[in-house]
């Protein structure tokens, strides 16, 4: 990774002629603006995090190459002393035919155990102990690509493993990507591990749940954001039905909405005017709008207006959830 290049000086541009403010009133309102030290402390907040991630990727590719390169002199040693055992055993065989009696002792056979181990088989010729070798060198060679094929598949699956395994990793950052860019969005789901894992996994089911299954192919692809929207639903729907069901979390609620109620008509009665104060009304005014008990009651807008509570959010949140739930039904 090249070194981050300094800073070159930046190079003076001419100066412009200093205005004359015999007033004074240039120089306050320049020392009145606001100067744009948080614009300026963010920009070096993102480029700290972008060159802190660089590094992060710098360290990963730097001991993922490590890995290969240790991986590669091990198969690289395997290969040549495959080629040294190769090379051997050519010259065992060359040797056996030449000279069998030195290939056998070649190969840590004493002459006269072969004589013995084959007194009963008959007599011991040149064929027979140039055929001996050939078994011997036929075995050992068998072996050796028995084990070559071992270590090929073995790394095969090794290498396929740490594939999928990088991929999975990198989704999961992509995901944890997206819930930080839309984190203000999401109520009843976080950036843990356990959430990551669940939208991998949400992405995964869905995929092999619509694809054909005879090509393995045609199934939807979810966004990370479509993924991270099904877990917040969830999780609101979970939650929902909890407090729908929870008797103490509904007496709450109508006590709240109970007591609301009560203010609002407190406020309504103080607001109103005393008794036999209200304007006469005009024969003009009477005919366009009649004195009725609706015109009569308290407006909500002219009333007092003061911030929700908890639970005051939570049953209008319920309330809205119902008339939705209601108009999909219908």
């Amino acid at each position: 990774m090249p070194e981050p290049q300094a800073p070159q000086p930046a190079t003076e541009s001419p100066k412009a002629p200093e205005s004359v403010d015999p007033t004074g009133t240039l120089s306050k309102a320049t020392e009145a603006a606001p100067q744009p030290t948080a614009t300026e402390a963010e920009k070096e907040a993102r480029k700290a995090a972008r060159i802190a991630n660089a590094k992060r990727q710098f360290d990963r590719l730097n001991g993922e190459r490590a890995k290969f390169q240790e991986e590669q002199n091990n198969w690289k040693q395997i290969s040549a002393q495959a080629l040294r055992d190769a090379g051997a055993l050519q010259q065992l065989r060359k040797l056996a035919a030449e000279d069998p009696v030195k290939a056998l002792e070649a190969m840590g056979h004493k002459f006269e155990d072969v004589l013995k181990k084959t007194a009963n088989r008959g007599a011991v010729t040149p064929e027979t102990i140039e055929a001996t070798v050939n078994e011997r060198v036929q075995a050992e060679l068998a072996k050796f690509k028995a084990d070559m094929d071992e270590m090929s598949r073995v790394k095969g699956i090794k290498d396929r493993e740490q594939s999928e395994a990088n991929a999975i990793a990198n989704a999961k950052r992509l995901i944890a990507e997206e819930f930080a860019a839309h984190k203000d969005e999401y109520e009843f789901i976080d950036d843990s591990p356990s959430t990551l894992e669940d939208a991998w996994k949400l992405c995964v089911e869905t995929y092999q749940a619509t694809m054909d299954p005879k090509t393995n192919l045609g199934g939807i692809k979810l966004t990370w954001r479509e993924a991270l929207d099904k877990l917040e639903e969830k999780g609101f729907e979970y939650h929902l039905g909890v407090q729908e069901k929870s008797k103490k979390v509904k007496a709450a609620l109508e006590a709240k909405a109970a007591k609301a109620k009560e203010e609002a008509a407190a406020a309504a009665a103080k607001a109103a005017p005393a008794k036999g104060t209200w304007p006469r009304r005009t024969e003009k005014v009477a005919s366009s709008a009649p004195l009725t008990a609706a015109s009569q009651a308290p407006n909500p807008a002219e009333s007092v207006q003061r911030p929700l509570s908890v639970t005051e959010k939570i049953q209008r949140n319920l309330e809205r959830y119902r008339a939705a739930r209601a108009s999909n039904d219908a």
